[in-house]
């Protein structure tokens, strides 16, 4: 099996395909240990049964992010999900195909879904007390809690959340709701967990 292109790729909502995951699925993990944490753990299933559990930070998937031991080929049979990782290691996961989304060896992993500038529209504070806050109009701005922080023009494209800073940077970063149910009340941004807080 060939390792996926380096070229940037765009990605995939999760969903199912003749009975295949396709797409981000993604699920909410806390660490309590290691600083009080809580982010999101994903896996991105590519096109010609490959798969990628490497975080798809800015809006896109890049295959020069892999390495030997996370990024691979699967089959799924009986229950099991058979990875292939291109390092030649061979693991099997408990898999189970649901409603709500896939479970690997006992965690559900929801379909990433895209949001709408309407959806997003609010404050979203992640557990380090970053504020996002997002407006009808398009406007942005990005500050620990209620101080004053750096703000500009934000836009959605799928799962890359655009944001054009007042200076002029543009930075692309991967947006997805992560629970059930409109509206969303989490969603992840590069991986870190924002809930609505309006």
């Amino acid at each position: 099996m060939e390792p996926p292109s380096s070229a940037p790729a765009t990605i995939e909502p999760g969903h199912m395909l003749n009975g295949e995951p396709r797409g981000l699925f993604g699920a909410v993990q806390v660490d309590l240990v290691g600083g009080h944490t809580v982010d999101t753990r994903t896996w991105l299933f590519l096109p010609g049964w490959r798969l990628s559990r490497v975080y798809p930070y800015g809006g896109s998937f890049e295959g020069w992010r892999c390495s030997g031991d996370t990024c691979g080929g699967f089959a799924i049979e009986a229950g099991t999900l058979d990875l292939r990782w291109d390092d030649g290691r061979v693991d099997s996961l408990a898999y189970e195909h649901r409603a709500a989304g896939i479970v690997l060896d006992g965690t559900l992993f929801r379909p990433a879904r895209p949001m709408s500038v309407a959806a997003l529209a609010g404050r979203w504070i992640d557990a380090s007390g970053n504020v996002y806050a997002f407006d009808l109009t398009g406007g942005f701005t990005f500050g620990l809690g209620d101080l004053p922080g750096l703000g500009g023009a934000f836009g959605v494209e799928g799962l890359a959340l655009v944001l054009t800073f007042s200076d002029g940077d543009v930075s692309r970063r991967t947006l997805f709701v992560t629970g059930e149910g409109d509206p969303a009340g989490m969603i992840s941004v590069d991986g870190e967990v924002f809930v609505s807080i309006e």
